[in-house]
C-alpha cells in the first residue's frame, strides 16, 4: 500500500509537489534498542523509538530516579509518563531530540552511549555501554595500580632480608 501526497492549486488546476511513499511498516530489531549523546541532541535508534512508543512530534523526557540519598540513574520516556505532557523535547523526523546545556552536561556524568532496559510501565532505564577505550583505560590503570603494590612488597621484603642490626660486626 502506499500513500500519495500533492499540493493542487485550484485557481490554475496544476498538481505540484507529488510525493508517494510506501505504507508498509518496516520491520524493527528490538534486542539493540540506543541511544547517543550527540553535541546539541540525542539520537535515538529505530528500536529505541519504537520500544518508546513514540513518534515524531512526541516529547520525550529524561528525568533521574533515585536510588538513595545521594545515587541516581537516568530513565526515558513519553513526557506523558513522566505527567508533565509538555515536558521534554519534540522527536524529529530523523530520531533526534534536542538535547543542550545542563540537560546535556548532567547525562554526560552517565556516560554518552546507552541501551535502553525496560523500568516500569512506559519508562526505560538508561543503561551506559562501555566503550572498548574505557574498558582498556580501566585495565591500564589496574596494572599501574598492581605494578605500584608489587614495587612496595618487593621493597619491604628487601627491607626485612637485609636487616643491618643482626650483624655481627
Amino acid at each position: 500500500m502506499f500513500k500519495i501526497s500533492f499540493d493542487f492549486d485550484e485557481t490554475t488546476k496544476k498538481i505540484s509537489n507529488i510525493k508517494v511513499v510506501s505504507d508498509t511498516p518496516k520491520e524493527v530489531d528490538l534486542t539493540n534498542p540506543t541511544l547517543l549523546v550527540l553535541d546539541n541532541k540525542l539520537k535515538l535508534s529505530d528500536s529505541a523509538i519504537a520500544l518508546l512508543n513514540a513518534t515524531a512530534n512526541d516529547r520525550i523526557a529524561i528525568n533521574y530516579w533515585p536510588v538513595n540519598n545521594e545515587e541516581t540513574f537516568p530513565v526515558i520516556g513519553r513526557a506523558e509518563v513522566f505527567t508533565d505532557k509538555d515536558g521534554g523535547n519534540r522527536l524529529t523526523q530523523t530520531n533526534t531530540v534536542s538535547f543542550r546545556g545542563r540537560q546535556r552536561d548532567t547525562l554526560l556524568i552517565y556516560g554518552d552511549q546507552f541501551t535502553l532496559e525496560e523500568f516500569k510501565d512506559g519508562m526505560f532505564k538508561l543503561v551506559p555501554i562501555k566503550s572498548v577505550n574505557d574498558e582498556t583505560q580501566v585495565l591500564n590503570e589496574a596494572e599501574e595500580d598492581l605494578e605500584i603494590v608489587q614495587n612496595v612488597l618487593d621493597e619491604e621484603i628487601i627491607d626485612e632480608t637485609f636487616d643491618f642490626d643482626d650483624l655481627p660486626f
